[in-house]
């Protein structure tokens, strides 16, 4: 293989994994399964990337602290986010320029079912 197909082979497989994402979501019956915060990232990447109505439903508590992606970040959130009881640890910044929380907008608060939101 010459030097250019190979380069050209790299990014390809560079942009198809970008386009792709890093991080596939199980779903069952059109809901995300979340089981840790890369699940919680990769589904506040699809949110933001046009699916608002996407939901989803945590497996486990999860630990958010290393992510600073909001869902509803550039969007508005309307989908269903069902913690199921489980707890998502979150990161207080104090610095304004990285953004604090996990929601950044969203509608029909109704459909968040949550509870135990503990900051850490």
């Amino acid at each position: 293989m010459k030097r250019s197909q190979a380069r050209f082979s790299v990014a390809l497989v560079a942009m198809a994994f970008a386009v792709l994402g890093a991080h596939a979501l199980d779903k069952e019956d059109g809901v995300y399964l979340i089981k840790d915060g890369a699940d919680l990232n990769a589904f506040a990447k699809t949110v933001n990337g046009g699916e608002r109505d996407a939901s989803c439903r945590l497996l486990a508590d999860i630990d958010y602290t290393a992510y600073n992606d909001l869902i509803g970040d550039g969007v508005v959130y309307i989908g269903t986010f069902d913690a199921q009881g489980h707890k998502v640890f979150i990161d207080t910044h104090t610095d304004s320029s990285v953004p604090g929380g996990l929601f950044g907008k969203a509608r029909r608060a109704p459909r968040l079912r949550t509870s135990g939101w503990r900051a850490r």
